[in-house]
């Protein structure tokens, strides 16, 4: 368990960055690049709330999300989620890019759908 609050970062993951990620609470974190609050990973049962990156993934980039919840996140790219593998019942919510438009759900994250399941990459089409 952890709280991971008010960092900040001239590169990548400003909260955190290249770990695994359990049980922690993840908000208010800056990064200049990728990952406001978590950069590269696998992130389990976590919080992330309220986190800045100014190119992409404003709460999480590059991650595995399971049992999550992103919400309240900023970026120029993805707001809530950037470049996700592996998105498993979790919560992505409110997130916005920096010119402040509102993105929700799936369209908060920039997947690459080849490493989807089916039943998932079938929902972000019909969407």
């Amino acid at each position: 368990h952890c709280f991971v609050v008010n960092n900040t970062s001239s590169g990548y993951g400003g909260g955190l960055c290249w770990c695994d990620v359990n049980r922690c609470y993840v908000a208010l974190n800056t990064a200049e690049v990728y990952g406001g609050g978590i950069e590269d990973g696998t992130v389990k049962n976590t919080f992330v709330i309220e986190n800045t990156s100014m190119e992409c993934g404003g709460g999480v980039s590059f991650v595995s999300l399971i049992n999550c919840t992103v919400v309240s996140n900023k970026s120029s790219n993805g707001g809530g989620c950037y470049g996700v593998g592996n998105c498993m019942n979790s919560i992505i919510w409110d997130n916005t890019l920096l010119d402040g438009i509102t993105i929700n759900n799936y369209d908060a994250i920039l997947i690459d759908v080849n490493d989807m399941p089916i039943s998932l990459e079938i929902s972000l089409i019909m969407k």
